[in-house]
Order: structure tokens, then sequence, then C-alpha cells
């Protein structure tokens, strides 16, 4: 594959990636939202229609997404009584405000104007908010993608820090929110500030555990439900931040960072990309992000004969090796063991004579040995295989056919009075089955030219093969005979 279809493929997985994502921070956000509204935690306002209709709402979701509702009122006035605006037609607004993932900042609101008539907020004309005051009221900041204009409006508020009514201190940093939007996201927050915790009743709060660059991240996704991380950042301790706080989507958008930056999102070819690939599977088991782990675990199982000669395969701890190994023999199928078996000898004869290869070596070996079993028990289907006949031809064209070898060892080894008929058939089939031979033949198109030119060498060694596959016939046989006796 050239570069620039593996870019174009990196960019189309990214771009899907990034989709799903974003709408399921999207529906997050409006669920945690539309749930504050209706279980009316931490109101700090109610909005009134006459003498009958009275909506609890909370004066930061107002501020970031219909501030005119607000306009010429105290910071601190419980009540607001609306004019020229019907019950019916500000529940529906109000649940839009909570709940719509368009940026209501930038739009002219409807509510403003009812039947012809215009919104009075306590006794004074509403107009409509200043919208370029609020779009640009985050210029400087990172260039992050929020998941909806609902996220983008909060993030705005965030960092106007209008309104706030609650501080939190982070190591030498203080950072100022808004306690309904910290209940509504976080599961941590709501049980502090909605709970019985001596926190409930206090207007700063102190934060141990984390660092300030992990809780402005955190800030950053209650609020504008970020899809993405700045440069630099440490995502193991944000992963370990978002735990502790009860943000699990936080936690997506981290598994999505390190399946972009550290494997890529799994390429069908290595490229190079294994020893990343290795250091996401030991980062995602130190900080329990379990699905990426097996997914690094299942690509390093079909890429085990790159990623395993890797130095970073070494330097996993032994648990995280034995699952690799696991991996790779528990999606062995009769179809792939003997690919298998072929590329565990490749990475035994490919591994250096040095101390740190020792590891490996046991592991190939035992997965080798894996692999002989359970062709010795599948023996009459794996002959059948495509993968097998191409084994045995290349073994038969081999100076020394070690791994065929291997394989006649562990049948002879392998027989017993229960499969010993079993093993005869397949091997009495191999050794002289014309419609076998037929098979071998029609794929090998010049294979007498080859012998002709291998001479006497290439007939030697077919000789010493059959003589093999002789001798375990026999073997088979006699444990044939004794049963019958």
């Amino acid at each position: 594959m050239s570069s620039t279809e593996a870019a174009r493929e990196f960019q189309a997985k990214e771009r899907k990636c990034r989709n799903q994502l974003k709408k399921r921070l999207a529906n997050a956000l409006s669920e945690d939202l539309n749930r504050l509204l209706q279980e009316e935690q931490e109101t700090d306002v109610t909005l009134c229609v006459g003498s009958v209709v009275r909506l609890k709402a909370h004066r930061a979701v107002l501020l970031a997404r219909a501030p005119h509702l607000l306009q010429g009122t105290e910071p601190t006035t419980p009540v607001i009584h609306l004019q020229g605006i019907e019950p019916a037609a500000l529940k529906d607004f109000i649940q839009k405000v909570y709940t719509d993932d368009k940026c209501l900042a930038k739009e002219n609101t409807a509510l403003n104007v009812h039947n012809g008539q215009s919104l009075v907020v306590n006794g004074t004309a509403a107009h409509g908010p200043d919208v370029d005051s609020q779009v640009n009221s985050d210029q400087g900041s990172e260039n992050l993608e929020s998941a909806s204009g609902l996220g983008a409006d909060l993030l705005a508020l965030y960092q106007r820090s209008d309104m706030s009514d609650i501080s939190i201190q982070v190591a030498d940093r203080v950072f100022s929110a808004h306690r309904a939007i910290l209940c509504a996201r976080s599961q941590y927050f709501r049980a502090m500030l909605c709970g019985s915790w001596m926190e409930s009743l206090r207007q700063c709060i102190t934060l141990q555990g984390l660092g300030p660059d992990e809780m402005e991240i955190l800030l950053h996704f209650m609020y504008g439900a970020m899809l993405d991380f700045p440069p630099g950042t440490n995502v193991s301790q944000v992963v370990l931040a978002a735990d502790m706080l009860g943000l699990e989507g936080l936690k997506d958008v981290a598994e999505m960072v390190l399946t972009r930056d550290y494997c890529r999102f799994f390429p069908k070819h290595v490229d190079g990309v294994q020893r990343s690939i290795l250091e996401c599977l030991a980062i995602t088991h130190s900080i329990g992000l379990h699905d990426l782990y097996c997914s690094c675990v299942r690509w390093v199982a079909e890429h085990f004969v790159k990623c395993w000669s890797e130095r970073n395969f070494v330097l996993l701890p032994p648990e995280l090796q034995r699952d690799c190994l696991n991996a790779v023999t528990k999606n062995m199928t009769v179809q792939s063991v003997v690919s298998v078996l072929c590329g565990s000898e490749q990475l035994i004869g490919s591994l250096p004579e040095v101390k740190w290869a020792k590891q490996v070596l046991s592991l190939a070996s035992e997965l080798q040995e894996e692999c002989l079993q359970m062709i010795v028990t599948h023996l009459p289907q794996v002959t059948h295989t495509a993968a097998f006949h191409d084994f045995r031809r290349r073994e038969e064209f081999t100076r020394d056919p070690t791994l065929l070898r291997k394989v006649c060892v562990a049948v002879r080894e392998g027989v017993t009075v229960e499969n010993c008929c079993d093993l005869f058939t397949a091997v009495n089939r191999l050794s002289g089955d014309p419609s076998e031979l037929d098979i071998i033949t029609e794929d090998q198109v010049n294979q007498e030219e080859l012998e002709r030119k291998a001479g006497r060498r290439n007939e030697l060694r077919m000789e010493r093969l059959r003589q093999d596959l002789k001798n375990t016939e026999v073997l088979i046989f006699n444990e044939h005979s004794m049963q019958k006796a």
C-alpha cells in the first residue's frame, strides 16, 4: 500500500470514528442537561407566566443559551416574570434551551416576539442576545471542537466566567465554575454538591489527586463535550481523573485519541506501527480501557511474528505477554493453524541469541506446541486445507524440512487407541492418494522442470519425506492392529 493510500485510509477511519464519538457525546450532553431540568437540582431562578405557570431553571444555562431572559434582572433575582408569551410556548422553549444541539447564541430566538407582541421580562422589553460578543468570546482558546452547539454555548459561558457560583482549587490554580453544570455532568460533583457532604455548603472546594492541566481538560469536557485533547496532554492522567469524577464520556475521547495517535486505527499492514500499538497495549491495561486493550491484543495476535520480536513486547509484563499468546491460540482454526505454525517457526528463526529474546523464544515454542497438538487432533481436516498443501510443497523443496519432520514426530507421539484410525486414514491418503497428487501437480505447473534442475538432491529429500510418512503409517497401522486384537 502506498503512503498516499495509507493516508486516505487513515483519514477515512478518523472521520468515521470522530463522527460516531461526536454523536454519542452530543446525546449524552443533552441527556445530562435534560435530567438537570427535570430533577430540578441546584435550581436558582424561577420563570413565571401569570400566576399559574412557574418553571424552575438554572441561571447558568439561561445565561449561556437565552441571556435575554435575564436581561434587566439582578444576579440574585429569584423570580422572573414574563409577559407576552404563552405557558406552553415557554415550556417548549426552555426544553429547547436545555437539549437542542444547535448553538442558540447564534440564532434569533422566536421567543422574543409572540403573537406580534414583544417579550417583557419583569416589566422591561427583552432584546435578543449580542450574538457577536458571544461568538467571539472564546477567541484565543484552544482550537478544539465541541460535540454540539449546546456544548459550544456552555463552553463560551465557562470561558467568560459569567456569574460563576463556585470555585475549585487544584494545586496552585483556582477555577471558576457553575454548580448546576458540574452536578449535571459529573457523578462525583453531584454527590458532593447535592448531597450531605460538607462541601455542599462551601463556595470553594479543593480537589486532590489531579493536576491543574487535567482539571482544565475536565472542565472543558463537562461544559463543551470536547472531541479531542490539547497537544501534549498526558492521556493516562486525564483518564484517571475522569474515572475519579465519573466522566465516562471523557474516557471515550481518550480511547479515540489513543486509537488515532498510537494505533493509527489498526492498519491492515504493519508498516512500523507495531511499536506504538504495543505501547498502547501497556497504557490501556494500566488505566483500565478494556475495549481498546482487547483491540490491541487482537491486532498483536494477528501480527505476532513482527510484534513479538520487538523489544517493546519483551518489556510488557508477563501477564500481558500471556494474554497475547492466548489470543493467538484462541483464534486458531483448522484453516489457520498451519499458517500459525509456519509463523511460529519463522519467529523462532528470527530471534537473536541474546538474553532478552529468551522469554519470546519460550512463548513461541509454546505456541508451536499448541499448533502441533491441534494439527494432530484435526489431522484429517487440516490436510485438506490450502494452507497445508502450500506448506507441504514448500517443505518438499527445502533442503532440511525441519517443520514437516516436527509434524511427523507430533503425529507419531500423538497416536492413541482413540485416534489411531483417523490418523492412519489421513497419513495413508497423504502417502499415496492419487487425488491428492493431482491437486499438488495442478498447483505446480513447472514441477517436472524444477525436479530436473534440482537433480538427485531433490529426489533424495523427497524420498526421506516419503520414508517419514511411511514410518508414521506403519506405527499407526500397528497401533490399529493392536486395537483390533
